[in-house]
């Protein structure tokens, strides 16, 4: 009968352990995602009692490629203007007349 008990503490221990290192993952990624510390945001309570608060470890990935996402495309808007500035400059210079006075323009 000991033993039964045993098994039982110890499986008990083994799910609280774990439960607490998937709350402590969620609040990484949460963390990250957003940039800022979600203990002042939410409370200053143990993370594991904040498991279905969290958001996911899936969805805090899908956020953070989101911002990649959105930052990359505003550098190539950046980019793609400046390859349009360039383009019409050099379509402005007829060949043989571009000179240093002309180019400082």
């Amino acid at each position: 009968m000991a033993y039964n008990l045993y098994q039982v503490q110890m499986a008990k221990a083994w799910t609280e352990r774990v439960n607490k290192e998937a709350a402590m993952a969620e609040k990484f990624w949460f963390d990250r995602s957003k940039g800022g510390d979600t203990a002042s945001m939410v409370g200053s309570e143990f993370p594991g009692s904040q498991v279905s608060r969290a958001t996911t470890y899936k969805s805090a990935t899908t956020e953070v490629l989101k911002g990649r996402l959105e930052a990359l495309e505003s550098q190539l808007a950046l980019e793609r203007t400046a390859r349009l500035k360039v383009e019409a400059d050099l379509a402005a210079l007829k060949p043989g007349q571009a000179t240093l006075s002309s180019l400082t323009k």
